[in-house]
């Protein structure tokens, strides 16, 4: 007869072994490193990766990788990040690519990993919340970081291009695209807007915060997909304050607000133009190229959808495959069609996409379970993601991918299941990791 090692997550390692002083030691620090990495992740891609190294480290060390397994397929919402993993996993069989194209595809798709990874170290309420404060702080300095670009015109040269224009970098943006940049400072106001509303003691820098935030993404730095995000987390904002009441304020004031910022900002009208511009070329009399080839990718991915519906052409099948069309229809070539639903649907077809808008549906469902708060800041996550892969591949990217699997794992370790208080691990309260975060915290 075998019995289960000693836990520390479980509490049932005798806490006066030097051994559960180590495991305790470990799982603080994995702790740290959670709210370090949602502080960097606003910030420098390279301290993230150095971050989530020492991370995996923590994990290894604690000899708790197989109950944390275990705890990660119990949460419902994890569970269905790993069928979703597993269907990534499972989609090299049938892959058109090769060899390495599939591999590197599922690195592309680390996101699902991270989930639970992450898990566990966000089990204690206030570790979740040291983790949110945490990256706001990092997105607020990324914003002020803007600024300052735009009062010195100094060029920092960490990603940047000062002044608005074309290009993908257009805008004052320092660290990230002008895409992240924008997509960032949207779930930033929707998160200063929550302390507000929850009625926060530090309202008035959350106040001054929002100002800023909305000023710059609607004058500084030129992003669609941003403005997409902004416009869905109001009409959440509006939903979370007076349910379906709220929907009906929220059709009244967007559109107000959209004209306003389309009158009043040269950056606005600049991405709006160009758009209607790009759907008469598109759509117009006479088919003409636009210097944004959008729909171009768009059209060509639903022929590849078209020719494998079931269950696609593989993992990390996108590029060959979309090479071989792009041939034939003359479109350009490209590696990201600039959706990721597309992009789901293309390699695993319609099983995959269906898989991955079920975890999205269950996320949302399981949601209301969560304390108010965390609540609120999952469905604003949700909104944030699934609007903003509309029109990109936000998940394929490294800061998308790496917000996505941060905030799921931070949001939904507060399920029953994955933080039941007679599981809870006997450790230290964490501390604060800096003194700025003294503020917001002290406003939970």
């Amino acid at each position: 007869m075998t019995t289960s090692a000693p836990s520390i997550l479980e509490g049932t390692l005798p806490p006066t072994t030097w051994f559960h002083r180590s495991l305790v030691r470990f799982q603080r620090w994995s702790e740290y490193l959670m709210v370090a990495v949602g502080f960097c992740i606003p910030l420098a891609t390279t301290v993230v990766e150095v971050l989530l190294g020492l991370y995996v480290y923590t994990l290894i060390s604690a000899w708790e990788l197989p109950l944390r397994g275990k705890l990660a397929w119990a949460n419902r919402v994890c569970r269905w990040v790993l069928v979703m993993l597993g269907m990534v996993l499972i989609g090299l069989c049938w892959s058109t690519s090769p060899y390495a194209e599939s591999v590197y595809g599922v690195v592309k798709h680390r996101e699902f990993l991270y989930i639970p990874l992450f898990l566990t170290a966000f089990r204690r309420a206030e570790v979740r919340r040291a983790g949110l404060v945490g990256f706001m702080l990092g997105a607020t300095f990324l914003m002020l970081l803007s600024y300052f670009e735009f009062f010195t015109k100094i060029d920092i040269g960490l990603h940047s291009s000062v002044g608005v224009g074309a290009g993908a970098s257009a805008g004052y943006v320092v660290f990230k695209d002008r895409i992240i940049h924008n997509l960032l400072m949207s779930f930033l106001a929707f998160l200063l807007a929550r302390e507000l509303i929850d009625g926060s003691r530090a309202r008035w820098w959350c106040a001054l915060g929002l100002v800023l935030c909305l000023g710059n993404m609607l004058f500084l730095v030129q992003g669609r997909t941003g403005y997409l995000v902004t416009a869905a987390l109001m009409v959440l904002l509006f939903y979370q304050w007076s349910g379906r009441r709220g929907l009906a304020y929220a059709a009244l004031v967007l559109p107000l607000v959209g004209l306003s910022a389309y009158l009043t900002s040269d950056v606005v009208r600049d991405r709006v133009d160009a758009t209607v511009a790009q759907l008469g070329n598109h759509f117009g009399d006479v088919k003409r190229r636009s210097p944004d080839p959008r729909l171009e990718f768009y059209e060509t991915t639903l022929r590849m959808i078209a020719s494998r519906p079931l269950l696609g052409s593989g993992t990390g099948s996108f590029p060959s495959e979309y090479r071989n069309f792009s041939r034939v229809s003359g479109a350009r070539y490209t590696n990201d069609p600039h959706c990721e639903y597309l992009m789901m649907a293309a390699q695993w077809g319609l099983v995959g996409l269906g898989l991955f808008l079920w975890m999205f549906a269950r996320a949302w469902w399981c949601a209301g379970e969560l304390e108010p708060r965390e609540c609120h800041v999952a469905q604003g996550m949700l909104v944030t993601v699934a609007a903003g892969c509309l029109f990109n591949s936000l998940l394929l990217g490294f800061t998308g991918g790496l917000f996505f699997g941060y905030f799921m794992a931070l949001c939904y370790a507060g399920l029953p299941e994955t933080n039941a208080p007679g599981s809870e691990a006997p450790v230290e309260p964490l501390k604060q990791p800096a003194p700025a975060l003294e503020p917001v915290a002290r406003a939970a």
